[in-house]
């Protein structure tokens, strides 16, 4: 998990210690956090997908996995296919920003869903 995260950032040239302090978090979890991160990470950043920026990115992927409270495989399978659907012709046809951003607020309101169904 360490490796994997922490070669993919650098790849992209976050600094470092912003990608030691993310690798880091991530080994001390399980591998559905690290696929969470890369997957929501790299369908955000690359160019053939959202295409963000690397701070948005970076950001997106730490919300839902390591900041996520709830099911990160969820979390994940939901911003991928709400973002390829609201880019989507026959989906909302949105642009790339407003359909990062709605996918991103869309996949995080899963973990209130998390909440209410253990507090229940």
């Amino acid at each position: 998990r360490f490796i994997r995260v922490f070669q993919s950032l650098t790849k992209v040239e976050l600094s470092s210690s912003d990608s030691l302090k993310i690798a880091l978090s991530i080994a001390q979890k399980d591998d559905s956090y690290a696929d969470s991160f890369l997957g929501v990470f790299q369908h955000s950043y690359l160019n053939d997908q959202l295409d963000l920026d690397l701070q948005t990115s970076v950001q997106m992927a730490t919300d839902l996995s390591l900041s996520f409270r709830g099911n990160v495989k969820l979390a994940l399978k939901d911003f991928s296919e709400l973002s390829q659907f609201c880019l989507s012709k026959k989906g909302l046809s949105l642009p790339i920003k407003n359909c990062a951003h709605l996918a991103h607020k869309i996949a995080l309101s899963g973990q209130l869903a998390h909440f209410k169904n253990a507090s229940s």
